[in-house]
């Protein structure tokens, strides 16, 4: 099973206890994640990764969640773990005139055009 949840406080710092129940019964830990901003709402920190939280002996998670903050709690503790990558390019205009024939594609829905997005509905190569 896997559940992700997110809370936030704009209050004094609160303790948070909860139970998982049903599916996630099972789960035992809990990675954290952590956004705070400061008193302006500018991001201090974004989405970094704390120290995971275990199930105690009656079944209960705590955490703590500061002023000004976003705590997210996931049980998928492989998230983040995506291996080392190269720094991005520097961004540069999109190229105008921009042109696309589409027939560099594989003919079998393996791939998606180059710069196209399917938020609604879908764009496939067909013979």
């Amino acid at each position: 099973p896997s559940a992700a949840g997110c809370t936030d406080t704009t209050s004094a710092l609160e303790d948070a206890t909860f139970r998982l129940t049903g599916k996630l019964s099972s789960v035992e830990t809990l990675a954290v994640w952590l956004t705070l901003f400061n008193k302006n709402g500018s991001i201090v920190s974004l989405y970094e990764k704390q120290e995971n939280i275990q199930r105690d002996v009656d079944g209960l998670f705590h955490v703590q969640l500061a002023l000004n903050s976003i705590v997210t709690l996931t049980s998928s503790l492989d998230i983040g773990n995506h291996g080392n990558h190269s720094t991005p390019p520097q961004p540069k205009p999109f190229p105008f005139p921009y042109k696309e024939d589409f027939e560099g594609y594989p003919k079998d829905n393996s791939s998606i055009a180059r710069y196209f997005t399917d938020m609604s509905g879908a764009f496939e190569v067909v013979d």
